[in-house]
């Protein structure tokens, strides 16, 4: 695909990333009113197994490493350790296997060129896609500089708090909700789309620092232009049971938004709404900040509905998702989804 493509989709979904993680969320079962069935239950034992099976420790300059990133005279953009490197893989397709989607890898060189971007961002100090209106340090070589601005355009870029947890390194780009460009979900579309086959990922800290930068590099964007040849829809929650953990923020003023996916163009009969209803307890609300998204892209999808609804999220029970105003569906989108918690303690 051509630059000029690229920066149109992407240069504008930079996120600062804060320490989110569910470590503060999943020690505290939710009791649920209502039952899962055998099938439910089954998908939850094996999401929750994939998720244990993600190292819970924290990660810092100490333990990420196989070579450390260097910004004495010359910069040594390091390598992540082959642990490490695996771990991040595994969260990353967490998500993905999460919403039916196939798993991703890495492809030959694709994590030490994320590795040169984002070292380039630690020794500037600052992110950019492109790295637009950053000046290059001294200590960085123009190669370098040079193949940190290409691999940028093509990756979800952000900061990341020292140490932190893999749940919030890679969890913070599934909720999106520190986007510094406001309430798009573009890290999520990426992260979730399906034409995406291959990545590469960056984590760069810098000596003493109390945050470090991270890089994700969607290789098939940079190597050309795919577009999805069937229609998909990527729900956020998604259809059947889905971890309420990851619809939850402890931040205030930071909720999460829930989006769906397109990856073909939606044209509209009037304004869209998106009707959120909790079947157990029979209660609807109308969502709110609901916004569709033609001109992004992010992710190869087409249109992207995000919205923001305000129900409690009570494990166990049953909610409908029902979008109208879409030309393509003229009696409206819907499907409906069940949370449950992560933990293993939860009763549910």
């Amino acid at each position: 695909m051509s630059k000029r493509w690229v920066k149109r989709w992407l240069v504008s979904i930079g996120v600062s990333v804060c320490a989110l993680t569910l470590v503060s969320i999943i020690h505290t079962p939710s009791v649920s009113a209502a039952t899962y069935t055998n099938a439910e239950q089954r998908q939850i034992d094996k999401q929750r197994k994939m998720y244990h099976k993600i190292s819970q420790r924290e990660y810092d300059d100490h333990n990420s490493y196989a070579r450390r990133p260097s910004f004495k005279k010359h910069l040594v953009a390091g390598k992540l350790s082959n642990q490490y490197q695996t771990q991040l893989l595994a969260s990353l397709n967490f998500y993905r296997q999460i919403e039916g989607l196939p798993t991703v890898h890495y492809e030959f060189n694709t994590n030490q060129q994320a590795q040169t971007a984002v070292a380039d961002m630690a020794a500037a100090n600052n992110f950019q896609h492109g790295l637009k209106g950053i000046e290059r340090p001294g200590i960085v070589s123009q190669q370098q500089w040079q193949e940190g601005q290409q691999i940028t355009l093509n990756s979800n870029i952000g900061e990341m708090n020292v140490p932190e947890r893999l749940d919030a390194t890679m969890g913070n780009y599934i909720r999106d909700n520190f986007n510094v460009e406001g309430n798009n979900t573009g890290h999520r579309a990426w992260l979730l789309s399906p034409v995406i086959h291959s990545v590469g990922i960056g984590v760069a800290h810098r000596p003493n620092a109390t945050f470090a930068y991270s890089d994700i590099y969607f290789t098939d964007q940079a190597q050309r232009a795919v577009t999805p040849n069937r229609a998909v829809v990527i729900n956020y929650p998604t259809t059947g049971v889905f971890p309420k953990e990851l619809l939850t923020s402890d931040v205030k003023n930071r909720p999460v938004y829930w989006s769906s996916a397109f990856t073909m163009e939606q044209g509209t009969t009037g304004r869209v709404q998106v009707q959120v209803t909790d079947l157990t307890a029979k209660r609807t609300v109308n969502a709110s900040h609901v916004n569709l998204d033609r001109t992004n892209h992010f992710g190869q999808f087409a249109s992207i509905i995000t919205y923001r609804p305000s129900l409690k999220i009570v494990n166990g029970h049953k909610y409908r998702v029902r979008l109208t105003g879409l030309t393509q569906y003229p009696k409206g989108y819907q499907y409906q989804f069940k949370p449950f918690s992560l933990s293993r303690d939860a009763s549910h």
